[in-house]
């Protein structure tokens, strides 16, 4: 969880099939208590304080959904999981953590759930799935924003996407793999040798970097974080949490990480063409460059067209003229012209 982090509940239950009434004064059925213990919790967790609201509570990922009851008996839930739960839910399954059982009953949800995760799937009809479901996201909330580290194109979704992905293609073979922290599923993939240590290498730092970065806009912020408008402060913040010398200097750095992370995106999962998502992505992120970190930003993507895109064979051409942004002109740097040539072909009907 993050600070502003709402609670993703999933309450399941059991009850004596013998004696399936409550014990108070007034003894419901068990699926009547249940429900209305849940409801309470419910307004418990998101009671009005001084301070606003205690938690925002999300009952979405239960079996079936808004349709479906506020809490499941743990046969449902088996049975909802093993037949009609689409993949999506088994990603968010892979997130899963038992917060309040007694201990016998806690081994069994919990055994349940790694069942679960543990069948044997079609990993490229898994990974198409996984596509679609960025995609659908991606639709619904932009992904356009370099500094929406969670929504934005090579952000915190495409990393914990890759890892929901790599666990429930794998854990069947390898469930060591399985684990509710992104970055320890990274750790064990990376050791099983199931994440190549390239793809390594790019996407566990940036989930440490994307989770540092989240706190403090989170702690800092009550809205979207805009650089040009934002405090020295808050910049000073965010330069310091990333370990980098001046804010332009994580610009760049966030720019190179979020364009590698899609790579690693488009390469485990198959979803575009790699070439075309790194044009895409490095388009976006020059739109999106202040006037302080034209310069800077006009020199790393130069550098990054030429490491992404020198397949292309295009490295002869050369960029037409200087780029101009809000004044400030970068010079003319011959390695942008694949850039270009890449972002006309992914545009090209």
């Amino acid at each position: 969880m993050t600070a502003t982090s709402d609670l993703d509940l999933i309450v399941v239950y059991d009850f004596d099939d013998e004696e399936p009434e409550s014990d108070g004064k007034r003894p419901l059925y068990g699926a009547q208590y249940f429900a209305r213990f849940t409801q309470r919790l419910i307004s418990a967790l998101t009671v009005q304080t001084n301070y606003g609201v205690l938690y925002q509570v999300d009952m979405r990922l239960r079996p079936s959904g808004r349709s479906g009851p506020l809490a499941t008996h743990i046969d449902g839930f088996i049975s909802y999981q093993e037949r009609e739960a689409w993949t999506w839910e088994h990603m968010a399954l892979t997130r899963a953590r038992v917060v309040a059982a007694s201990p016998g009953f806690a081994v069994r949800v919990e055994s349940a759930i790694r069942d679960v995760l543990c069948r044997r799937r079609d990993a490229v009809a898994v990974a198409a799935d996984v596509v679609e479901m960025r995609g659908a996201i991606a639709k619904e909330k932009g992904d356009a924003d370099p500094w929406d580290l969670k929504y934005g194109a090579g952000g915190l979704i495409d990393v914990e996407f890759i890892a929901q992905y790599l666990q429930l293609v794998n854990a069947a073979a390898a469930p060591e793999i399985l684990d509710v922290s992104t970055a320890r599923v990274l750790d064990h993939a990376a050791r099983g040798d199931i994440l190549k240590p390239e793809d390594a290498e790019i996407l566990r730092p940036a989930v440490r970097l994307y989770h540092s970065l989240t706190q403090i806009l989170r702690l800092c912020l009550p809205g979207v974080f805009a650089p040009k408008t934002a405090s020295s402060g808050v910049l000073g913040l965010l330069t310091r949490a990333a370990d980098l010398p001046d804010f332009p200097a994580l610009q760049a750095h966030l720019a190179e990480m979020e364009c590698e992370t899609r790579e690693c995106f488009v390469r485990l999962l198959g979803a575009r063409g790699e070439h075309a998502a790194a044009a895409e992505m490095l388009e976006r992120v020059w739109e999106q460059a202040s006037p302080e970190t034209a310069h800077l930003t006009a020199l790393r993507l130069a550098q990054l067209a030429h490491e992404r895109l020198k397949t292309t064979g295009e490295l002869t051409g050369t960029l037409l003229g200087s780029v101009e942004l809000e004044g400030v002109v970068a010079p003319p740097i011959p390695v942008l012209a694949p850039v270009v040539s890449a972002i006309s072909s992914a545009r090209a009907p």
